[in-house]
């Protein structure tokens, strides 16, 4: 039976003067993303820090910043990934 770790990071939005949002995740300034809408942007965040983490894992190097959690204080806004292993 693989074990599944869920680990989650908080992110930072920041709104542009033409409306666009940017969100990314300080622990981790690898991943950001851009996009027109808040749900849009951190739907973009999400499947890139899935993919980024997925690969590190693949590939055998270690997370650097990945901390596992077992709770979110509310009203923080996060992304979250879930690795097998």
């Amino acid at each position: 039976m693989r074990l599944k770790r869920t680990y989650a990071f908080a992110v930072d939005f920041e709104q542009e003067e033409d409306g666009r949002w940017g969100v990314d995740i300080p622990a981790v300034p690898v991943c950001a993303a851009w996009g027109y809408t808040r749900n849009e942007v951190l739907e973009a965040l999400q499947d890139l820090t899935q993919a980024y983490f997925d690969m590190l894992v693949k590939y055998g190097d270690p997370l650097p910043w990945a901390r596992e959690t077992t709770g979110v204080p509310d009203g923080l806004e996060i992304v979250t990934v879930t690795l097998e292993g």
